[in-house]
């Protein structure tokens, strides 16, 4: 995630938006829709596919049903091992990523990125998009 991509602002809202894994074990509650889309190039993103919207990490919950979520840790010096990625350990469709605590990288640890593809078409429907690498 670059600098240049803000989290959107906090919501008191009841506009809060879900999405969900293919089987639907896995659920992310957003505390709004996102302002932006990020379609990431870094060498993992890329092979994922995911589009990223980018929240505080306290403002989005994570709910999973068993067998929960499956967990890939980055180690490559493209990142230096401060991203967990989370998949459903169901169905393998890739929910979020977020900083591991002490992560570098801007204090990524109170940030994450929830893919987008999780919310369906209408749920990122004229939601602006940038092409990143980070």
């Amino acid at each position: 995630m670059s600098s240049s991509d803000a989290l959107p602002p906090s919501s008191s809202s009841p506009a809060k938006l879900t999405g969900s894994c293919h089987c639907g074990r896995v659920t992310l509650e957003l505390p709004s829709k996102p302002t932006k889309i990020n379609e990431c190039r870094c060498s993992i993103c890329y092979r994922y596919g995911a589009l990223w919207a980018y929240y505080p990490r306290n403002e989005v919950l994570v709910t999973a049903k068993e067998p929960g979520l499956k967990s890939y840790l980055r180690d490559d010096p493209e990142c230096s091992k401060d991203i967990g990625f989370y998949l459903c350990g169901h169905c393998g469709c890739l929910t979020h990523w977020w900083g591991l605590e002490g992560a570098g990288r801007g204090g990524e640890s109170a940030k994450m990125g929830v893919n987008t593809r999780i919310l369906g078409e209408k749920g990122i429907e004229g939601v602006e998009r940038h092409i990143g690498y980070k």
